[in-house]
């Protein structure tokens, strides 16, 4: 199995465990012709043991046995897919129609018995990039984190018992919206922000500090020394914002 990740490096493993890096980068798959697909824009792969099985890819994975008349959902769980992510890619395997090969933004997954059941392949893969912690684990919560990708930070969380990997988590990362509200008053790309009782901060990628008093309108540069380094994360105090 060869997988292309983002920036065009491409890793080989025989047996789901042990990764390392691929040479030459595979031939793309041709996208399959079906009747109907489950999804718009989804990936659709037919099987080489017979043309009536088809796969498709969306924002979930699924499979037909009638050339796409019908489709069944083979991902569905607690209103996402257990993927956590996405479908980018698929490829099943030429001479068994239940061995699936998906690529996510969650990582690789195979499953060995048609969609049933799911394992991640992404030891030894290089990590995905987490850019903070939202919550630890507490009260039936498993760990949350934010992720970097395409463009916008998404949070997801590992949840409890569940042992397939990381999945959607409700609600979006508060500081990825502070940011976006504050950097067009700034007029400059913000790298952390947070918010405590009565007082906004921000920090930029060239090591400025601002705080305001009155919701983001009027902002206090902080006096830091020159060459301070890109602020990567800010902190208050939730009892007095300090």
């Amino acid at each position: 199995l060869q997988a292309a990740l983002p920036g065009g490096r491409v890793w080989q493993t025989a047996d789901g465990e042990n990764w390392t890096p691929a040479e030459t980068m595979p031939a793309a798959e041709r996208s399959s012709a079906a009747v109907r697909v489950p999804e718009a824009g989804a990936v659709v792969r037919e099987s080489k043991r017979g043309p009536a099985v088809l796969f498709a890819g969306g924002s979930h994975l699924w499979r037909s046995e009638d050339s796409g008349r019908t489709w069944r959902n083979l991902t569905q769980t607690r209103g996402g897919s257990l993927l956590g992510a996405p479908v980018n890619d698929l490829s099943v395997d030429p001479e068994n129609a239940d061995r699936i090969a998906v690529a996510a933004a969650a990582g690789g997954w195979v499953s060995l018995d048609g969609g049933l059941t799911w394992q991640g392949w992404n030891d030894g893969l290089p990590s995905f990039r987490v850019t903070r912690i939202l919550a630890a684990p507490a009260a039936g919560r498993g760990l949350q984190v934010s992720l970097q990708g395409g463009g916008a930070a998404r949070p997801v969380e590992w949840v409890p018992g569940y042992r397939l990997g990381w999945l959607p988590a409700a609600g979006r990362d508060t500081e990825e919206l502070l940011k976006t509200a504050f950097s067009a008053s700034l007029h400059t790309k913000l790298s952390a922000a947070a918010e405590g009782p009565g007082v906004f901060y921000a920090g930029s990628e060239d090591g400025r500090l601002w705080s305001s008093l009155d919701g983001g309108v009027l902002w206090r540069p902080a006096t830091l020394p020159a060459g301070s380094p890109p602020a990567l994360r800010i902190v208050s105090d939730p009892l007095d914002g300090h």
